[in-house]
This record gives C-alpha cells, structure tokens and sequence, in this order.
C-alpha cells in the first residue's frame, strides 16, 4: 500500500550519483559468501540496522544473509589467513574470521558444529592460506524464530565496511518503503507531537522540530523464511523542507552506510533511530522489526541529538517536507507531507486536491496508482464510474477541494475550480493545459459559515463532448483550484503539484466497446519507464490493469564502481532479456 506522495527511480543518472558520494573503502567485487555464490540471497538485517537486546542499543555491523539450513555452504570471498575458528557443540555462534591480504577482517558468524571443510580446517592449523571460493562450513539452524542466517561483515582499522559494496551480482530491484513522516518537540520524551489542527489539515509545527520516519526495505530475492527480510534498513537518507515558493530546495544529508564506525554505541544509535513512544523501534527480527529514523539529528555526518529544523529561523508559511530513502542497491524513495510553520499569529491557507499519492497532504490517502484521485468522480452510480467519459452524452464530473491549512476560510472568499483533460501522466499534471483540452472553470464563493480547516467542498460539471472531436483511446480527467494566498504552483521541478491531480479514463462513445470478460494489452507508464497493463472488459467497459514494469528495459545500460589498483573505475552493465548484465571490463572513466 502506498501512503503519501512519493516519487521511485532507478537510473544510470541516480546511480551516478550515489557512487560519487562513496567512501573510498570501495572493495573488489567478488561473490556471495554462501552457494550459490552467483545468485542474489535474501537480506535479514543491514549494516547499520538498529539492535536492541537488554540494555544494549547499537547497530547491526555488517550484513544477515537468509538461507535454510543445513546444506548450504559458506564460501570464502577474499584470500587470507584463517585467524580465528570457533567450533563449539550446541553453539549458535560458531563462526571463522579471515584476515584478507587486501588489508580487509571477514567475518563468517552462524556456522554448523562439526561442518568444517577439512581443507580449511587444515589451512587454519598450518597457517596457510585460504582462497576466494573455498568452502568453509554450513549454516547453524537458527533456533530462536525463523531466521536461518550468515552474519557477514567486513572491518578495516576502526570502521565496519559496507559488505554490499563488494558483492555482485545485486539485482535488487525492491524500492525502500517510507510509511510515514512525523514531527514533534526536539527531543521531548515521550515524543510532543505536533498534530494537524484539524483533521485533514496541514500539520502546524513551530520552534525546534526533530522529523521521525518510519522506513523498511527488502531485497529482491524470494524468501521462504516469514517476514524478517521485509524490514531492512537503508543505506543512506536525506531530508528537506522546502517552502512553496522554492519547491527544489536543497537537500541536507545524513550519512551513507559505506562505513560504521567500531566506536559507535548506545549514544549513537539513539540519536539515529527513535526508541520511545509513541514511535520506538524495535528489532525482534525473526518476527517483526520496526524501525523509526530521526532524520534531523545529524550534524555535519555524525549522529547527534541536538539536530534539529529549525522553524524559527525560517518565514512562517507552507513547506513541503521530504525524506528521501535509498537502499543498498540504488534504489531511491521519496516521501512528502505538508508543514504549515507558524511561529507568528497568522495562519496559513492551503487548498488541496489529492491525487492517488496524497500529493504533498499531511494526511496520506492510500491511493494504488498515479492517476486513481480520491478527489475527482466521473459519472457517479453508473456502471462505468471513473471508467469511462462517453462521448456525445453529458458526463457528471465532480471535484471536491479540501482546506488543507488551519485557517477557517470566511464566508464571502473567492477560489476558482477548473478542469480539463489529457493524457495520463505520472508526473506532475501540466500547467498550463492547452487550450483545446481545458474543460471549465467555475468561479466560487465560499457559503454562508465559513470553510473549516481540514474539511472540503465539492464543484459539479457537466461536460457533454461532441462524437467525433475527441479519439477513444486512454486519457486523464485534471483538476486544478486557485485561490487567494493559495496560487497554482507554477513549476514542472516537483513531483507532484498539490492545487492539482488527476482521474485516469477512457474515452469512446455511449456504445459497449467490449465484450464482457474479454482482454487486450496496453503500454503503460510509471515515473517515465515503460510497461505493459492487461485491462479486462467490465460492464462494456474497459478496466484498467495494473502497470507490469519490467527490471530494465532491453538496452538500457547503468554503470557501477570497480577498482583499477587504488583507483576508482567502472563497469558498464547492459540490460538483455529484461535483466542487467556486465558489458565489459573496469575502466577509468564512463565513455
């Protein structure tokens, strides 16, 4: 389920990016530490992840790979010197280290008694080294919950290293999930929130403001072992508050996951994850872990409670604030909510219309797709409703606006709700539409009363288009409102316009243009990559299927890092049969 607006892409451009900004403890890529070695394996826990057992809270230091116990064998990644070899009966923690010649700890935690490859076991007692691809042991059977796993991590000097950095092939392509966005009191305990001042309403936030998420991931990879997988950590966040008049603003960063300090504790991972009510993360990760990012509590990299927004710095006004997640392999997920900043007397006005993602709300719709708005109905209580504009005929549209922010708009105010039509789109609804495809706009008065924040008003059209002056294919129905102090943005470099939204329709005549039961494929698009959707045939109209986007689009290519000597490279991967493949050696620039 989708909540909030939020925006999902997986690009050569992201990718670059984020490898701009890796530490230089870039490893050589080498495989899976347990067969198969070539094949992606399901993700437990992260480096990084927040732990809680007793009075200890820290974090994960490297990576928990998911398999079934007992066949699988561990591999050795990187040639060393075997250092350490446990082998303990009815232990849980058996476990090997190697001392790589690259300068680099592995560790290979969770292994079967008595499961030892002799060859290795012989390295170990001569001193001798052990190879990439060796076996070592099989895995332990995890007895408390279902979570059968390595514990794999790599140490250089004071720093855990990011153990994904090196292992290839990664092919997830699961995008993180950022459940919610929320606002409270710096560092009050129990957390002071801050809540909407009415329901539906703009959340007003004044003074020092700490911004708690929840996010989760997962890896690609089919897992048979229950739900722990589901609640990976990321890689790296970063957060903004942008004010509706700049709604690109700059980013603030937190830090990404390409090292975790030895040293960090207690205080470090309690500035980084929130651990009391009503947001407290949780890490009872065979069942269910929960994880709550205080994204504003770091300060030049390093966690630190006394981060904060600080709204007294800043105009009294709407901000658009997003969170911006990104896991391991690249995948990204931004999340928006509204902010009204008040730390004046005047309120703030804010008319709304939600598109399938809430657009910028403070209040999340939990819409399936782009393009279903819970705001625009089209020929209500008929059979084709939000299905079909039939041509020839008068369709009912109805658009209802919300008051968004915690003004109570008076009796006598003007507004301006419009609509018009085009074609379906992910992005942000055009504006200005072309003129041949505006609708109506219908000039409004706020009734007798007033209009109380967090509540909405409906307009009703009625539009009867001539057979013939419009195609039957697959349109959009759009809605836009305007409104004193609450302008139209005016900008195609947001995600979502949040005066505006659409209700994805087909166009055609009063006809039944399709059989019952029958069905056809279509293209479709989701944040610009192209799919196919099946729509079925439903009362003589046709039903749109969800949007299938494959992992790549065949030839498509995308770049990672590599190494030439103590240099950073790249390889260029190119996309065949839907999936990524290398093209090609490391060199020292993309061409």
């Amino acid at each position: 389920m989708q909540k909030g607006s939020r925006f999902t892409m997986h690009s050569a451009a992201v990718l670059v990016v984020l490898m701009a900004n890796l530490s230089t403890e870039v490893l050589a890529e080498h495989g899976w530490p347990i067969d198969t070695v070539n094949s992606e394996h399901p993700i437990g826990n992260t480096m990084g992840e927040f732990q809680h057992y007793g009075a200890n809270r820290y974090q994960h230091t490297g990576h928990d790979i998911l398999e079934t116990p007992v066949s699988p064998m561990t591999r050795v990644t990187a040639s060393g010197i075997v250092s350490q070899l446990g082998d303990v009966v009815a232990s849980r923690y058996n476990g090997t280290t190697i001392d790589g010649v690259d300068g680099v700890t592995y560790r290979y935690w969770h292994l079967e008694h008595g499961s030892y490859d002799v060859n290795f076991v012989n390295n170990f007692n001569n001193g001798t080294y052990v190879e990439a691809g060796d076996a070592i042991a099989q895995l332990v059977t995890w007895t408390y919950g279902d979570f059968h796993h390595l514990h794999y991590d790599l140490r250089r000097g004071t720093d855990y290293l990011n153990p994904m950095a090196s292992i290839t092939p990664d092919p997830d392509t699961e995008f993180p999930d950022i459940q919610s966005i929320n606002f409270a009191r710096d560092n009050s305990d129990p957390w002071v929130q801050f809540n909407p001042a009415a329901a539906n309403a703009c959340t007003v936030v004044n003074g020092a403001v700490d911004i708690i998420s929840q996010i989760s991931d997962r890896n690609s990879a089919a897992s048979t072992q229950g739900a722990a997988q589901l609640t990976n950590w990321i890689y790296n966040l970063r957060w903004r508050a942008c004010a509706n008049n700049n709604p690109d603003c700059n980013w603030i960063d937190t830090r990404p996951f390409d090292t975790l300090p030895v040293a960090w504790g207690n205080a470090e991972a309690d500035a980084q994850f929130s651990n009391r009510a009503p947001w407290d993360s949780s890490s009872e990760y065979w069942t269910n872990t929960v994880m709550y990012g205080i994204v504003t509590n770091w300060m030049a990299g390093v966690p630190n409670q006394n981060g904060n927004w600080n709204t007294a710095a800043i105009a009294d006004g709407r901000y658009s604030v997003s969170v911006e997640a990104t896991d391991f392999a690249g995948n990204v997920t931004t999340y928006n909510v509204k902010a009204c900043v008040q730390n004046g007397v005047n309120c703030i006005r804010d008319l709304t219309i939600r598109d399938a993602n809430d657009d910028t709300g403070a209040v999340p719709y939990p819409g399936t797709e782009v393009g279903a708005s819970p705001d625009i109905t089209v020929n209500s209580g008929t059979p084709n409703q939000d299905i079909k504009i039939t041509t020839g005929n008068a369709n009912a549209i109805q658009v209802r606006v919300w008051n968004y922010g915690n003004c109570n708009i008076p009796a006598g105010t003007n507004y301006t709700v419009c609509i018009g039509w085009g074609e379906p789109t992910s992005e942000a609804v055009p504006r200005p539409l072309p003129a041949a495809q505006n609708i109506n706009c219908q000039a409004r008065v706020v009734p007798a009363g007033g209009w109380a924040s967090g509540s909405s008003l409906l307009t009703n059209f009625n539009w009867a288009p001539a057979t013939g002056t419009i195609p039957e294919g697959d349109y959009a129905i759009a809605a836009w409102v305007d409104g004193a102090q609450d302008p139209v943005l005016d900008t195609f470099t947001v995600d979502r316009d949040d005066n505006r939204a659409q209700q994805n329709i087909a166009f055609g005549p009063p006809v039944a243009v399709c059989i019952n039961g029958s069905q056809r494929e279509r293209s479709c698009t989701v944040n610009g990559r192209q799919g196919t959707r099946t729509d079925t045939c439903v009362n003589g109209a046709w039903v749109l299927g969800n949007c299938r986007i494959p992992i790549c689009i065949d030839g498509d290519e995308r770049w990672k890092s590599c190494w030439l000597g103590s240099k950073m490279g790249w390889q260029r991967y190119v996309c065949r049969d839907e999936s990524w493949h290398l093209s090609g050696g490391c060199v020292s620039y993309i061409p």
